[in-house]
């Protein structure tokens, strides 16, 4: 009997839903489950089998019993508490060894009651063998020794929300540096919207058509090359500017050469990583999904509400639950030289989170460094994640997000922006708004009073914008320490 790799000692089991285990045997073979007193069967149909617990106890450690006829499997330290879901590209993946904070740090803190699972990143499958290959993963506790290897932004939010309660913490990663949003959604799904199709599959398998392996094996290997130059470049220059920042470095040497070619063995081709990594845990149960991604979607940031509403709707079918909360980190401020529609994007998330029921943005607009994509503070970003989901999850009092307009008025050429809780300026100067029509753009400075935005408008003017750069300086901040978020709004002087 075979059970399928998110499976293991040390895991922690979703309370008060489903859970399914699922595996392999041999064709109508019954197959039971012996959990907290409680004995769940079923028998295998094509070889493969999957249980249901249900009612689960929170707390542990438990041990749970899988037998059949062929073998008896036991798993020790079986928890049932809260799981949560980290997944995107890089800003997620980064590890909290190579934050800010350092080793001296992580040794010093206490954890209790926190495991996580990573989702081994495999990047294509060739003869029923996975490249790059990996030992089988299994759930670990955090602790000093391991939790350097932990997404940051993912240990920082956990430790916040452990403030809060002291059940069981399950962290499960599935996710990997540069990717589209549209690698973590199934090929035929893509296809369904004329948009996506056209922008993400045509465009992709239109240039590698033609492309044999030799081809593409030997674009790999250039790329190899053009990626150890730069890396000895970077670190050339580390070592004549040891105090220089990561973001001081870009700005000298340059980006990192990408992206990488495309072919089959490309980790960034549509639908890939759905295949190669999410399909392993799509049978796991959830509590939230911390989403932290887009930066590679830049290019194409005006379909961006569209690709991210498909994978939220696909991911919560796969994983049976159509209400599953996401909670999605806005992109922070970064100064692209490549594509200016970094703020284009960041409206689109938030109108995610605005259409789409139990989706929550998270705002970060000043968590980000001008020419380094990959921030090394993540404790705010993870802090704010945990304060979000302590509100909507745990129902907690806390002020756990961005301030919100709660209403816009037009009077007399005034406008006047109304928000849910009183604002502040952080520093003493005062936050430039940009207004415009179609031939003139300004800065204005607003009268702040309280919760409210007061504005002087021309009558010809037509927009008024906040934030909406790539690089943005903010000092306008609720009362919650957390910045209003960039906005494009359009004056409606009929109303």
């Amino acid at each position: 009997m075979i059970v399928d790799i998110v499976y293991s000692d040390n895991m922690v089991l979703q309370r008060n839903t489903h859970n399914y285990i699922t595996g392999q045997c041999l064709d109508n073979e019954d197959v039971s489950i012996y959990f907290q007193g409680t004995r769940y069967r079923s028998q295998s149909k094509n070889n493969t089998w999957e249980i249901c617990l249900d009612h689960l106890k929170e707390g542990g450690p438990y041990q749970l019993l899988i037998e059949s006829h062929e073998c008896q499997i036991i798993w020790e330290h079986i928890y049932v508490g809260d799981v949560f879901l980290a997944a995107g590209q890089s800003n997620m993946e980064y590890r909290l060894k190579d934050s800010y904070l350092g080793d001296e740090y992580i040794h010093s803190q206490e954890l209790n009651n926190i495991y996580f699972f990573q989702v081994p990143r495999v990047e294509y499958r060739e003869k029923g063998q996975s490249y790059p290959r990996f030992e089988k993963p299994h759930w670990k506790e955090a602790n000093p020794t391991t939790s350097g290897n932990l997404s940051a932004v993912a240990y920082h939010f956990v430790r916040t929300i452990r403030q809060y309660t002291d059940i069981p913490i399950g962290i499960v990663e599935c996710n990997k540096g540069g990717t589209s949003a549209s690698c973590w959604i199934p090929n035929k799904e893509l296809e369904k919207n004329i948009y996506l199709k056209e922008l993400y599959i045509d465009q992709y398998f239109q240039d590698i058509q033609d492309q044999s392996d030799e081809d593409e094996n030997r674009k790999i290997d250039e790329f190899k090359q053009s990626l150890q130059l730069y890396m000895q470049k970077v670190q050339s220059y580390k070592n004549n500017h040891p105090d220089h920042s990561m973001s001081e470095i870009k700005k000298a040497v340059g980006h990192t050469p990408w992206p990488g070619p495309k072919g089959k063995k490309d980790f960034g081709r549509p639908g890939g990583l759905y295949e190669t990594m999410f399909s392993v845990i799509k049978t796991y149960s959830f509590a939230s999904v911390l989403w932290y991604q887009g930066e590679e979607d830049v290019k194409y940031a005006e379909y961006y509400d569209i690709l991210l509403t498909l994978l939220i709707h696909k991911w919560r079918s796969d994983l049976r639950n159509n209400h599953l909360p996401f909670f999605c980190v806005q992109l922070p401020n970064y100064n692209d030289e490549k594509y200016d529609k970094w703020p284009i994007l960041r409206e689109k998330q938030a109108l995610v989170s605005e259409k789409v029921k139990d989706v929550h943005l998270i705002v970060s607009i000043d968590c980000g460094e001008e020419f380094n994509i990959h921030p090394i503070h993540k404790e705010v970003i993870g802090q704010r994640l945990g304060n979000s989901v302590l509100l909507h999850y745990y129902n907690d009092s806390i002020q756990g997000d961005a301030p919100k307009i709660t209403s816009i008025e037009y009077i007399d050429s005034k406008l006047y922006i109304k928000y849910n809780q009183n604002l502040y300026y952080k520093g003493e100067n005062i936050q430039e708004f940009e207004i415009q029509n179609h031939l003139v753009r300004k800065y204005v400075y607003p009268e702040l009073k309280d919760d409210t935005l007061i504005f002087n408008i021309d009558q010809d003017c037509t927009q008024l914008l906040y934030a909406y750069k790539n690089y943005p300086i903010v000092n306008l901040y609720g009362i919650n320490e957390i910045p209003i978020a960039p906005f494009r709004i359009t004056i409606n002087k009929n109303v």
